[in-house]
């Protein structure tokens, strides 16, 4: 998990275009790059070379794509595990069962396709008693859901206090009062404080899973993490060891290098969940979205649809020296289409009731 960025592989023409940028910068390391002159440049450039030339990009885009999907699945199954199935949708009670089959016929290496179907006759003569064990853990699942929505983060502290709770009332004894608890607290030996906030800190893994699922399966926008040094600041202001920033930033630059690498690991861990629930919800949102307008350039190559090339070349790379070198007064045409078409898809969005949807936050 440490070495994964989740990254997306850059095609073959773009990895050219930033070796490009890395050479103009060693040889000029005072200028600046007039990106529209240099873009043209790169297009030129990537034209004249030869096939055998290319194919060091595109074994490179090839690798990188492997490489991409792989991190992907592992940061899936590191974040949800037991709750693959569920993932993208809450599932009915035939779901439930269809995924028990499949994960039985992979164990027999039997053709998945064969057993979905021998799942759905079998669903079709199954009666309501046989049936009544999977609509069973459907409702198990929608209570999961549920919990992940009114979910909340739980402290050392509060593990101790719920401890001392229950112990008392297994003894029949009276429940202490919190204060007293409080102070009990205080006075706690540290490799208990320790081992409650290891309780803590495994009880708060699970719910954040569980989160994470409930915005997926809702189709909510996630929110962007917080780094290493903000989750440090949160963390004391919540056991009320922070007044300022100014004191926060102290108590940082004082911690060892082991002890900042666990909130460096948390912000990383958190910053792949969030790569990963906005890939999934741009997907949902490019289902039902109005399509994104072309720019100028799009309107341009609308245009030239049709008109033949030079054999594997693309139509991007091909047409884009000819559309910056257009006259301010041709270029205008393809710029008032860009225009209107934003205004529409602008409009569109507005109204678009999933967009409305995924713009709302959990409820608390």
């Amino acid at each position: 998990m440490e070495n994964i960025t989740l990254k997306r592989p850059r095609n073959p023409y773009t990895q050219f275009c930033m070796d490009e940028v890395e050479k103009f910068k060693s040889k000029n390391k005072k200028d600046k790059i007039n990106l529209r002159e240099f873009s043209g440049e790169c297009a030129s450039k990537w034209k004249k070379l030869s096939d055998k030339e290319k194919s060091k990009y595109n074994e490179r885009f090839e690798q990188e794509k492997i490489k991409y999907r792989q991190d992907i699945e592992t940061v899936r199954h590191h974040l949800f595990m037991d709750y693959n199935d569920i993932v993208h949708r809450a599932p009915t009670a035939y779901r439930i069962f269809l995924n028990e089959s499949l994960r039985e016929g992979f164990e027999k290496n039997m053709d998945p396709k064969e057993v979905q179907k021998k799942a759905a006759e079998k669903w079709r003569k199954m009666s309501l008693d046989e049936k009544a064990e999977y609509i069973e853990k459907k409702k198990e699942n929608d209570k999961l859901f549920e919990n992940a929505r009114k979910t909340r983060k739980v402290t050392p502290m509060t593990m101790f206090i719920q401890d001392a709770i229950e112990k008392a009332k297994q003894k029949n004894a009276n429940i202490p009062k919190l204060a007293d608890l409080a102070e009990t607290w205080k006075s706690l030996k540290k490799s208990d404080k320790e081992n409650y906030a290891r309780y803590a800190e495994t009880i708060n893994e699970e719910r954040e899973k569980l989160t994470h699922i409930y915005e997926i399966i809702h189709g909510i926008k996630p929110k962007r993490p917080a780094g290493a040094f903000r989750i440090f600041l949160q963390e004391k202001a919540k056991n009320k060891e922070l007044h300022d920033l100014k004191e926060g930033k102290e108590m940082w630059d004082k911690l060892s290098e082991d002890e900042k690498e666990a909130y460096l690991k948390k912000s990383h861990t958190l910053r792949l969940a969030y790569k990963y629930k906005k890939m999934i919800y741009n997907k949902k949102i490019k289902k039902v979205m109005p399509k994104k307008p072309p720019t100028a350039f799009g309107f341009f190559l609308k245009e030239k649809k049709g008109v033949k090339i030079p054999k594997g070349e693309k139509a991007v790379v091909h047409w884009l020296p000819y559309f910056n070198d257009l006259p301010k007064d041709k270029k205008k045409k393809y710029e008032e289409q860009a225009k209107l078409a934003r205004i529409k898809y602008e409009k569109k969005k507005e109204n678009d009731k999933f967009f409305e949807q995924a713009q709302k936050k959990p409820e608390k």
